[in-house]
């Protein structure tokens, strides 16, 4: 097997409103994000982003994305990667590790995405670059419930939960609460 680095062009992905994204609209949630394929970064990320030297890094901050969804019948803004195509596959989830972000994965997302599976990168409720002005409280519920909330708004479908440390601590109790919603949990 043959290692590439680098990304398939993304010009073929077309940005549309979901009904989430317009039902936030109207609680002042509601925004335009920018296109993965930009050369700038996101504008909700922090200035320090520019910062980064990672090639890999780099273009993963530029595919992070806020997700609209509702938690507790609180609209948040949910930051993840998505995958730039969906698959036939169980889709793969990776959940970062303590005090970190989805950009933990910038080395392995494109590598899952070369072999052809439809992978997310999910910041874990609490960290990362979600847009919590009402924060709720952050315990292991509440990141469960987002995760699940999340699970159940964007993907609907059974999927291969992937952590390490608090990831995988978050993966186990998912797959414990919600078995319906994975097919393989790996705890790193």
């Amino acid at each position: 097997m043959t290692l590439k680095w680098g990304f398939p062009s993304l010009t073929h992905i077309h940005l549309t409103r979901t009904p989430m994204a317009t039902k936030c609209e109207g609680l002042g949630l509601g925004r335009l994000f920018s296109h993965p394929n930009s050369a700038t970064f996101p504008s909700f990320l922090p200035k320090e982003v520019s910062k980064i030297n990672d090639p890999l890094a780099r273009t993963m901050a530029r595919k992070i994305e806020r997700l609209p969804m509702t938690l507790f019948e609180t609209c948040i803004m949910s930051s993840c990667v998505k995958p730039a195509k969906r698959s036939e596959k169980n889709p793969v989830v990776l959940l970062h590790c303590f005090d970190s972000s989805c950009l933990e994965w910038s080395y392995a997302f494109p590598l899952l995405e070369e072999a052809g599976l439809e992978t997310w990168a999910v910041d874990v409720l609490g960290w990362g670059f979600s847009d919590l002005d009402s924060l709720p409280p952050c315990n292991v519920e509440t990141k469960r419930s987002h995760l699940y909330q999340f699970w159940k708004t964007y993907i609907k479908r059974p999927i291969v939960l992937v952590g390490p440390s608090l990831g995988a601590a978050i993966a186990v109790d998912f797959a414990v609460n919600h078995p319906e919603a994975v097919s393989v949990k790996l705890s790193i």
